[in-house]
């Protein structure tokens, strides 16, 4: 923009500033455009732009077509799927009880001898600490 106002002969601000206000800074002149300068060669049997998009079809809206088809299309996947569970199945021998517990054995027992079965759910029946810290500090020392 300054070159061009400077080739044209203005050199003081206030021409700089008429300058501006006639040229439109937005857009270049015609006379440095490249289409101007060499157009594109194009077949005259090709169109320019981008295709308008088809028209979105109303009546296949209205009826919820798309949606039955999507219906259909999980619907058959799904029985597939099932099919294919119920043929894997088919094949494979079920585990009984004995064959499971050959596998993976039950971890034996702790028994504690000091312990009687039959009391082990009864709670104490008498407090003998003074307060509640003192009976969490007792039992924090032994344990």
């Amino acid at each position: 923009m300054n070159r061009g106002a400077l080739k044209a002969g203005y050199t003081t601000a206030r021409q700089f500033n008429l300058y501006y206000k006639a040229k439109d800074v937005r857009r270049k002149d015609n006379e440095y455009s490249h289409f101007k300068r060499s157009p594109p060669h194009v077949s005259p049997d090709r169109t320019y732009g981008i295709p308008a998009r088809p028209s979105t079809p109303l009546f296949d809206l209205l009826q919820h077509k798309y949606k039955e088809l999507w219906m259909q299309q999980q619907r058959a996947l799904t029985a597939a799927l099932r099919l294919e569970k119920a043929k894997s199945q088919k094949d494979r021998v079920r585990d009984t009880r004995t064959t499971l517990l050959r596998k993976n054995p039950v971890p034996p027992k702790e028994e504690s001898f000091w312990h009687l079965p039959h009391l082990e759910k009864v709670g104490p029946h008498l407090s003998t600490f003074p307060d509640r810290d003192a009976r969490k500090k007792a039992f924090s020392a032994s344990h």
